[in-house]
Order: C-alpha cells, then structure tokens, then sequence
C-alpha cells in the first residue's frame, strides 16, 4: 500500500509529498476487532462557513471552548481568529481576537487558545519577514475570561526573520499558563527565496519554555538546543509539574520524539519512551501528543522506521518510566491527539488513509495497555493538507471532537458522552 505524508527537508526548496512503498501486513490485534458503534453525536459548530478551518478544542472549568480562523480575502490573505464557549446547549456568539492581513495560516502550525481562571491566552503566528516561514507568535492575553484582550505582544523575545512556532499551552495551579514553543533564533533567515521550513540557515531548531500570567510573561527557557524543525510541540501539566514532549533531532539525524519535566528542582533530561532511531533527513511534519492526570500520562506519537506506526505509551508515575501499550500500523498517517478520561481509560485519536480517503480514528485503552474498544472510524475529512489536525478536548460529562469539515461545510463538531468518566461502548450480541 502507498502511505503519504509530509516531509519538510532543510535543503529542498519546497515542502515533498514522500510515498513510502510499504509491503501489506496483516492489521494488529487492536485493528483486526470488529468496530463497535459508539454514541457519537454531532453538535451545532460555531464555524460554517466554508473558509472555516484549523479548529483547536480546550475546556476549562467543566466548560468547552474552541478556536478557528476564517480567512476573509483569499486574494489578500486577511485572516480573523475567532472563538466562542459551549455552555452545554449553544454556543456563544463567535468573538473575533485578531483580524490581521499578516496571520500566517498554516495546516500544521495553527492558532490556540488556553484558560486557567479569568486568563486567557490566545496565540497565532504572524509574518516577521518576506520569507516564506518568516514568522513569529504573536500573543493576546485578557484578564477578564475574553471580555476584552490587551494589546497583541510577541510570546519571545526574538523577533528576527526566522521560523517561531507550534506553541503549546497548559495551565498552572498558581494561575499562570505553561508555553513550550520551537523557536528558529539560532538558524538564521528562514525562507528568503522560497525556502521557509525547507531551506533554514545552519543553525538549528531550539525549543524554548516560558509562563504567560496576568502581570505578563516569565522567563525565557532553552529546553533543548536541537529539535526537529516543524513538528508539534505538546505540554501537560499537574499543580506545579510540566511535561513537554517534542520530536528531537541528532547529529545523525535521528528524529525521536521525547520527553522532558519540569518539577520544583528544574527540568529533567528529554528522554525517549521507546527510541526508534527513526532516521531521516527532513521534518515529518507529525509531532507528539501528551496527556496527564495525577502521576498518569499517555503519550502518542508517529514513526516511520521501515513501516509507518502510530505508537502510544503509558506511565503511571509520572513519566520516570513508559511502557508501549499498541503499535498501530494500518494505513495510519499521524496527526495524533490523546486523552485521559476521570477513570483513566485513555483515549488515542489519529488519522489514517484508505482508498485515497483521510479518516479520523479513536480507540480506547485502559493504563495496563489493554485495549477498550475501537477504532471507531469518523467522517473523512479533505484530503491532503486540507483536511488538518483533528483535535479532542474532555469535561467530566464529554468527549469533543473537533475536525474539518467536508464540502465546504468549515469546522464539525462531535461528542461522545462519559458514563461515571469512561466510555462505554455497547456488547457486541451474542452469536
């Protein structure tokens, strides 16, 4: 079969759509199961129209929030980000943030939004230069949970024309937000000519960490000097403690994804779940996601050494060991999400290709690495680019699904409720 995802080489002028010719292998045990139906619904979305897109889903509160853009002038590429609050049967009137000519709108690398009280965060990347992927993230904080928003100030100190983005946020138990974000500072003119993540300088890529608070922004911190250049970062975070984990890069190009934590003494060495030695000579454009509740944490992530996999691990004290619950390996392209439910069962959403078709998936598995239910296959979404990173977003009541939609319908929204704070999926009848 022919898996297609996207790399982002450092040499190449412009973005490859590599083929890997991979043999047929029979499905793995999670997959060779028979799909059981789920009680999946869909919901009013906020976001019809048909320039609708890049959706991110977070909740705060028991309350669901979600974030998009609509680019306004395709010609002039005038872009607003908007947002609005689900508060259980409508959704509010969308809020715009930002309307700017100068919003850099990218499938992989798009706005986000974060809570923890009356703060609220809101980041997208903006043009810092005439290259190509000459941006930066730019930063709106309000103090009043989105009533009105201060002035838009740049996340890092660097503003120089060169690559910063795939911020992540979470928030803190001292009221502050946790952001990780790969910052292109050392790599020199990103993209003049046409390059952009294709054609850096002969720096690499660092990875840096700051809190964003109501009387402003932390310190900056350099996590890690050499990260892959393009993909996702992704953060979790209990009381005071923070994991990021980021797909990391070595002299040989080995291009694993890692983990490193934050606790009262400092940051921990990034370390690998599993080391795939993946090795490769571009971005795949396919980062990590994280997720954590109490000292349990699920981490998923994509890999291509010899076959593409989706692999998810799991650690119950708090990331100092991981264990590789499933390998999935059945047309999956990545784009990854996870959560973990109030009971712990977790949650693996991902995207997988059949037949020229892009379909999200979820299955479910408990923190032994035994696996619950699934996949459950959802609507397709565009294929290519277009169709996106489908995200998830959980209450104590809810499982939110947030994809792109098809025929020009802009952004689709699903839930999926929790019964006592797991999923259920309904017995299989009896033979």
């Amino acid at each position: 079969m022919n898996l297609a995802f996207i790399v982002k080489t450092p040499t190449l002028i412009s973005s490859l759509a590599v083929l890997l010719l991979a043999p047929h292998h029979p499905l793995s045990a999670m997959e060779a199961e028979t799909p059981q139906a789920l009680a999946i619904t869909d919901m009013p979305s906020p976001a019809t129209h048909a320039n609708d897109t890049l959706p991110y889903l977070t909740t705060e509160d028991g309350q669901l929030f979600m974030s998009w853009v609509r680019t306004d002038d395709p010609s002039s590429g005038h872009t607003t980000m908007y947002w609005s609050r689900w508060n259980g049967k409508t959704w509010a009137d969308p809020q715009k943030i930002v309307s700017h000519a100068d919003m850099f709108v990218n499938w992989a690398d798009f706005p986000k939004i974060a809570l923890n009280g009356k703060l609220v965060a809101a980041a997208w990347p903006q043009m810092l230069g005439s290259g190509t992927y000459a941006y930066g993230l730019r930063l709106a904080v309000s103090r009043n949970g989105g009533e009105t928003w201060q002035d838009p100030i740049w996340l890092h100190t660097d503003t120089s024309p060169t690559e910063h983005g795939f911020v992540s946020m979470a928030p803190l138990a001292d009221g502050t937000l946790a952001a990780a974000w790969l910052d292109g500072r050392a790599m020199g003119a990103a993209g003049h000519g046409g390059g952009g993540h294709d054609h850096h300088g002969e720096g690499s890529m660092h990875l840096l960490y700051r809190t964003i608070g109501l009387e402003g922004l932390g310190p900056e911190q350099t996590l890690d000097e050499r990260t892959c250049e393009c993909c996702n970062t992704a953060i979790a975070t209990r009381d005071r403690d923070v994991w990021v984990a980021y797909r990391d890069r070595s002299d040989g190009e080995i291009r694993d994804i890692v983990v490193t934590h934050r606790t009262d003494t400092g940051w921990s060495t990034p370390r690998a779940a599993q080391k795939d030695d993946w090795k490769i000579m571009g971005c795949p454009v396919n980062g990590p996601a994280l997720a954590a509740r109490g000292q349990n944490l699920a981490l998923a992530w994509f890999t291509a050494k010899g076959q593409p996999q989706i692999k998810l691990a799991l650690s119950t004290d708090g990331g100092r060991q991981f264990r590789v619950a499933d390998s999935l390996e059945d047309g999956v392209i990545g784009r990854v999400d996870v959560r973990l439910t109030p009971t712990n069962e977790v949650i693996l959403l991902w995207v997988a290709e059949k037949d020229g078709r892009q379909q999200p998936r979820i299955a479910g598995w408990n923190l032994t690495g035994r696996k619950l239910w699934g996949p459950i296959g959802l609507d397709s979404i565009p294929t290519g680019r277009g169709g996106g990173f489908p995200r998830l977003a959980m209450t104590t009541s809810h499982l939110f699904i947030g994809q792109r939609a098809t025929e020009g319908k802009g952004v689709r929204v699903m839930a999926l409720p929790l019964d006592r704070g797991k999923i259920t999926a309904p017995k299989k009848k009896a033979e």
